[in-house]
């Protein structure tokens, strides 16, 4: 037997020629945190102090609770922080009262670290079954605590989720039975979850068969695939059907492999499926309104062609039997001026009357041909304007003058009719005084006998030029003042020379022929107290 050999079997044994000077000599060497009882022998003391240097917690005390024997780890315990320092008198007392074992957990703070331990307290027996002394062992359970109560807080974080999640949360066993089920689930079938349990999943509904992936699902979940997304059908308790995407994963025993059944998700999209169904509806609604709408553009774009060559024909038509018209007009008015010139000699009686008639109706008929055949010529191409410096009082002086014969055959005061003024605008000539023609024959015209008529020229700041032909006349009413530009619109109102009524085309040729050479026409009007229609024009710049 080797040396080594022998000093462990005398340190197994005990040795009798070991000191107190020896155990000294090597208890210093080790640590001095173990308890080891006193009067045991040398080398078992020393034996026994460093298997206590390594033990788990325990400790060891007589009949009166001192204590005997305890481990380096024990001692760590009971000289933790004073918050959780261990009371061992409190727990031998619960001990002997119980005359057994009793089981304590408690947190104590080890340096600056919390530690958790769950120990056992017990009676120690004599062979004649006295109570000699009392024990316990500590087991450090802080890893263990930390896990459960992280494996707590995952839970209950798992239950919130559940809870708020608008998702119904399911499972299967082995068997396709409902395993669990969230409490969403109440709200789509109108039943408890308690009562939902244990129903096999094909009971509840099927896999929607006319979609391709949710129609195979069946085959999925046999081959033990996952599977998102795939529409399921069902019924709530009040027969009404509900349209949920499933979604699942197989679970299979950790040791084993064997298929336990599948966990997973299901979306409630009855609404989604509902709107969709509206919004299809409406979708064919609106393509059938679409078809009905193009439909009856091409029959108005037919009608609006047809109306075109109707319009044209119409307007080829006017201009050819006005052209017809002004021929035999021109030798009536002509011919009958002559006759009132008395050019062939006297004119017997009442002949004389007769001619005035005939070349007054002539002129008359000969005014609305004109007109006519602007109008068409308007509408069917605009006309050439050759725009010009031109002075105002030119064009006011060659459009009296050719209404002179008939202002002085009225009772009317003319004295405003011919204003003095040195404006120059740029317009067109004869279009320029056209309309000027027409505004004073239309004041003579509405202008009963002592009224008054005139013409007001002003420059205004924008540029323009503003001649405005008044009169003292009948006036035009509020409710038909806006449809005087109107084609062929007539103010029927007490017209005082109603038998000299024209084409109603005259103020709808001015105010067009204004705005092609870059002006307008309006009018202001108070019924019984006479009309005030403005022509503008551009200035002209200085000579």
């Amino acid at each position: 037997m080797s040396a080594k050999e022998t000093s462990l079997r005398e340190l197994l044994f005990g040795a009798a020629d070991k000191t107190d000077a020896d155990f000294a000599s090597v208890v210093p060497r080790i640590a001095d945190s173990s308890r080891v009882p006193e009067d045991l022998p040398v080398a078992t003391r020393i034996l026994l102090h460093q298997l206590f240097q390594r033990m788990q917690p325990f400790y060891v005390t007589d009949e009166q609770g001192r204590l005997v024997a305890s481990s380096k780890s024990f001692a760590a315990i009971q000289n933790g922080a004073e918050a959780g320092k261990t009371d061992l008198s409190r727990i031998i007392a619960a001990v002997r009262d119980h005359a057994g074992e009793v089981s304590h957990c408690e947190t104590v703070e080890i340096g600056r670290e919390k530690r958790r331990y769950d120990s056992h307290h017990f009676c120690i027996f004599n062979d004649r079954g006295d109570v000699v002394g009392y024990a316990g062992i500590y087991e450090d359970v802080t890893a263990i605590a930390a896990e459960a109560n992280r494996s707590a807080e995952l839970g209950r974080w798992m239950q919130d989720i559940v809870r708020s999640s608008t998702d119904w949360i399911w499972a299967i066993d082995h068997n396709y039975n409902l395993s669990f089920v969230s409490a969403r689930i109440s709200d789509l079938l109108d039943e408890p979850p308690q009562a939902i349990m244990g129903r096999h999943l094909f009971a509840m509904g099927e896999f929607d068969a006319d979609e391709r992936l949710s129609s195979r699902t069946r085959d999925d979940i046999e081959r033990r695939t996952p599977f998102r997304g795939r529409h399921f059908v069902l019924k709530n308790r009040r027969g009404e059907t509900r349209h949920i995407l499933l979604s699942g994963v197989p679970v299979f025993d950790e040791e084993s492999g064997a298929f336990r059944g599948y966990r997973g998700t299901g979306t409630d999209i009855t609404g989604k499926i509902a709107a969709g169904r509206l919004l299809a509806e409406a979708n064919n609604r609106l393509e059938e309104s679409y078809t009905e709408l193009r439909r009856r553009n091409d029959e108005l774009r037919i009608a609006l062609e047809h109306s075109k060559l109707a319009e044209s024909e119409k307007l080829d038509f006017m201009a050819m039997i006005s052209h017809e018209l002004k021929t035999p007009l021109n030798s009536i008015i002509g011919f009958s001026d002559a006759a009132i010139q008395r050019v062939h000699g006297p004119i017997v009686g009442a002949y004389a009357d007769y001619f005035e008639n005939i070349h007054k109706a002539g002129r008359h008929l000969y005014a609305i041909i004109s007109d006519l055949l602007d109008m068409a010529s308007l509408e069917r191409q605009e006309p050439t304007i050759k725009s010009a410096r031109e002075s105002v009082q030119s064009l006011i002086d060659e459009a009296v003058s050719l209404v002179d014969p008939e202002a002085k055959a009225q009772d009317l005061d003319l004295d405003a009719l011919r204003p003095k003024t040195d404006v120059f605008v740029r317009c067109d000539h004869l279009r320029a005084r056209q309309i000027l023609v027409n505004l004073i024959g239309n004041a003579l015209k509405f202008t009963p006998a002592r009224g008054k008529i005139g013409i007001d020229v002003e420059r205004r700041g924008d540029g323009m030029v503003a001649v405005t032909v008044w009169d003292t006349g009948i006036g035009i009413p509020a409710d038909k003042l806006s449809r005087v530009f109107d084609k062929f619109y007539q103010v029927e109102q007490n017209v005082p020379k109603r038998g000299d009524g024209g084409s109603g085309l005259g103020l709808s040729i001015s105010r067009h022929l204004a705005r092609l050479m870059g002006g307008d026409l309006s009018v202001t009007s108070i019924a019984g107290k006479g009309s005030r229609f403005t022509v503008t024009l551009p200035e002209a710049d200085a000579a």
